[in-house]
């Protein structure tokens, strides 16, 4: 039987150990929540509530209620989702759009004349197609 890093203090002064295949039976039945977060909460626990210790028998009981009720309660245990970094092509491209959003709200012929923003169009298509998309007046360059 592997055991895991989590020791509890229990009853009597002893030391109880988490085995690896109940640590993975807990991964297991609450897959979404951050089990490790709250099992190192119990061992704290365990350590400074001595009149409340459990018994060895007891505490795979406790610890099953324990992250039982915190997913019920809805701590904020629970493990932020994946989600992967924004491309930094599109952190750029947001980065432009914050800075220009002011100069499309002014008229036609300033946003034309603004010589930065007719490089980035000609450069970063992405741009241009959403300056259009606000201001479809912007299609024709001509500047008459």
């Amino acid at each position: 039987m592997e055991l895991t890093k989590y020791v509890f203090l229990i009853r009597g002064q002893k030391w109880w150990t988490l085995s690896e295949e109940k640590y993975q039976e807990l991964k297991k039945a609450y897959p979404t929540y951050d089990v490790d977060c709250e099992l190192r909460k119990m061992v704290h626990w365990c350590k400074v509530n001595k009149r409340r210790r459990k018994t060895a028998k007891g505490m795979y009981r406790f610890i099953t209620n324990w992250v039982g009720r915190s997913e019920e309660v809805g701590h904020v245990s629970e493990r932020p989702p994946e989600t992967a970094p924004e491309p930094y092509e599109d952190r750029s491209l947001r980065k432009y759009k914050e800075t220009y959003r002011t100069l499309l709200d002014g008229p036609r012929e300033a946003i034309l004349n603004h010589r930065t923003f007719r490089g980035l169009c000609g450069l970063e298509p992405k741009l241009r197609a959403w300056a259009l998309e606000l201001r479809p007046d912007l299609e024709n360059n001509n500047k008459s």
